[in-house]
């Protein structure tokens, strides 16, 4: 698919149908195959270099940010960000998990908290220091 479109993929959504008109071979193991087993290759099929680009833009610097974050502050929350954007990263190189809505619901909502206790990780030390 991603050979056939490059720049602008098959379409948002388009996958299934593609696959299963276009692009499948007669000796499939799993013709009725709704979706790639690869966040990567979903993307460039579906989306293109275009929005692929914008995938690994949003990935990397969500991960380089709270990487960033933890190297220059020491702070515990943004290495749970970093590896966690990592863990989803590594496990849709076997699975479409950008796809799986309650996975990425789990995911940003778990970003969300992280993020929160990531920015006031300074405040909540001095709160601690003063409690003791």
């Amino acid at each position: 698919m991603f050979k056939d479109h490059p720049v602008t993929g098959v379409g948002l959504g388009q996958y299934k149908d593609n696959y299963q008109h276009k692009y499948i071979s007669h000796k499939a193991k799993e013709p009725k195959l709704s979706h790639a087993h690869n966040n990567f290759m979903q993307m460039l099929a579906e989306n293109g270099i275009i929005g692929f680009a914008g995938f690994l833009t949003l990935i990397f610097c969500f991960i380089f940010y709270s990487f960033k974050r933890f190297i220059e502050g020491n702070n515990p929350y943004a290495l749970m960000m970093c590896v966690s954007s990592l863990a989803l990263v590594l496990q849709g190189m076997t699975e479409y998990n950008f796809g799986n809505s309650a996975v990425m619901k789990s995911f940003w909502l778990v970003q969300g908290c992280l993020l929160v206790l990531s920015a006031n990780w300074k405040k909540l030390q001095i709160a601690r220091n003063e409690d003791l």
